[in-house]
């Protein structure tokens, strides 16, 4: 009784030793994934404007019309912002998760 005990152990005994082998041995073997480079469009490589357009006069007129340059420029801005700022978020990720 106790011979088949034993035997039965370490048969399950080295069953597991080989299932363990195989699985360290075939984690080691896997190549890693090329991490292929992303490029960014050129609009988002643009820097923005530093310079705003001046007031010209203190009417009403002249002060919307700043503020209409103002704001075409800063959504100009913001959207190749935005869009570098998730292009590259996406990059990190992907090197993150190769790695």
């Amino acid at each position: 009784m106790n011979d088949k005990i034993t035997r039965k152990r370490r048969w399950l005994a080295m069953l597991l030793i080989a299932i363990a082998l195989v699985v360290i041995l075939s984690s080691c073997s896997t190549d890693k994934q090329q991490i292929t480079s992303k490029f960014y469009q050129q609009n988002t490589l643009t820097k923005c404007t530093e310079i705003l357009p001046k007031i010209a006069n203190n009417s009403a007129l002249a002060i919307q019309n700043a503020l209409i340059e103002w704001r075409s420029i800063y959504i100009d801005c913001a959207l190749r912002h935005n869009t570098l700022i998730e292009t590259i978020k996406e990059v990190q990720h992907e090197n993150h998760v190769n790695n």
